[in-house]
């Protein structure tokens, strides 16, 4: 029924097959998800069911609502730049989550307040010998 070239490919297969699982074991060493090398957690219980997405980054409106905007309200809340401009999408830290690309209009405007002062962290210094373009001292 099986002779021994069978056999032998079966039991190779079967151990590349386990050598392969206990290789991909010992690489992720336990971690289910692959977000845990960019230090992203998950949020607490009762805070994330009970307050919005984005409670204690943007100050939260009181109560907070739909709105009763569609898409053609929204889009001016878009920032514009002249063609010339490298500002296009350089914006890091916005004042406001509601920036005119809401999906569901309903949700731009009336759930966070018109501005929260961000938190900014200051740049790595510069190496003083260098003053190139992304170049830190680290």
């Amino acid at each position: 029924m099986f002779n021994n070239n069978k056999i032998t490919i079966i039991a190779t297969t079967i151990t590349v097959c386990i050598v392969f699982y206990l290789a991909v074991m010992v690489y992720f060493n336990g971690k289910k998800e692959g977000f845990q090398s960019l230090s992203l957690t998950p949020g607490e219980f009762p805070l994330t069911v009970d307050n919005l997405l984005l409670y204690g980054d943007y100050n939260v409106k009181t109560p907070p609502s739909l709105s009763a905007f569609n898409a053609s309200d929204i889009y001016k809340e878009y920032p514009i730049f002249p063609a010339h401009s490298l500002e296009n999408n350089r914006i890091r830290y916005w004042t406001k989550p509601e920036n005119g690309t809401c999906s569901r209009a309903e949700m731009c405007g009336y759930f966070y307040d018109n501005y929260t002062k961000q938190d900014i962290p200051e740049p790595p210094p510069v190496p003083g010998w260098n003053k190139r373009v992304n170049y830190y001292k680290y």
